[in-house]
């Protein structure tokens, strides 16, 4: 069973892999930092896509562009 959390509670984030315990100028500790700023870039650029993709979705003119932009029609054979 997995636990909700209150409403306008946040969970903390799960660390990636711990590194509490290395020295402070350990290649390891340089690392996570530049692998946290990637990570952390990529979720947020998947949220903006997300976003982006709904509010198009949730307009029928905007909807109506985009599958056009994805969709051809083969004049050879009409479809």
């Amino acid at each position: 069973m997995f636990l909700e959390p209150s409403i306008g509670e946040r969970p903390d984030p799960l660390p990636l892999y711990e590194t509490d315990d290395l020295p402070p100028d350990t290649e390891a500790k340089k690392n996570k930092t530049v692998i946290d700023d990637g990570v952390r870039d990529l979720l947020h650029r998947g949220m903006n896509f997300f976003e982006k993709l709904s509010n198009t979705l949730s307009n029928p003119e905007k909807t109506t562009l985009l599958v056009n932009s994805m969709v051809e029609t083969d004049h050879k054979i009409g479809k």
